[in-house]
């Protein structure tokens, strides 16, 4: 496979894992294990680096202790208050991380580097991963988009996008990625 221009990747899970009566069998939703294939987060760690993306920074909240001892090797951002906080509040937790091309997926999304070179392919600003089962995003021109959870931003997007997520955390601190996907064409953005 092509090395990707692509050099960093965010991943977005300050969100409830798995929650058990002990803390010690409770964990973060990318450490749970996907049959025989390993965690979650294994799947995207192998997707970058299948594509040459060193760079892989993971934003967290609940027991992230246990993703730091399993995967030392990432740049980890924590948001304390991830129970009060939308997924923009914890992504703005990594504000000085948001810039160049970058992917952008949330910490329960399983896919594989095929999906990234995909979304390399398309030239606009932000390319969205999308699925017909999953979350909907309505768009400014009317349509939707089922948008999975996975997107790529390319150089000049990262600056509006850091911004409209900050915008759009002032208004609503439970602003998620569908809130900001969908006001992506607002600030200019070509959208795919």
């Amino acid at each position: 496979m092509t090395k990707s221009l692509v050099s960093k990747a965010l991943i977005l899970a300050a969100v409830r894992g798995v929650r058990r009566l002990s803390t010690a069998f409770s964990y973060p939703i990318s450490l749970k294990e996907i049959g025989d294939k390993g965690p979650v987060v294994q799947w995207s760690l192998s997707a970058f680096e299948t594509l040459g993306i060193d760079r892989v920074v993971y934003v967290g909240g609940y027991h992230i202790e246990k993703m730091i001892e399993a995967y030392p090797h990432l740049s980890y951002y924590v948001n304390p208050s991830w129970t009060a906080d939308g997924e923009l509040v914890s992504l703005l937790k990594a504000n000085e991380e948001i810039s160049g091309s970058m992917f952008l997926c949330r910490g329960d999304v399983v896919f594989r580097s095929d999906a990234l070179s995909i979304l390399e392919k398309n030239g606009a600003d932000v390319v969205l991963g999308g699925l017909d089962s999953a979350t909907t995003a309505p768009l400014l021109d009317g349509s939707e988009l089922f948008f999975s959870g996975l997107l790529l931003a390319r150089d000049d997007a990262t600056a509006k996008i850091c911004d409209l997520a900050a915008d759009l955390s002032k208004q609503d601190r439970m602003a998620g990625l569908i809130d900001l996907v969908s006001a992506l064409g607002k600030v200019g953005l070509k959208v795919a």
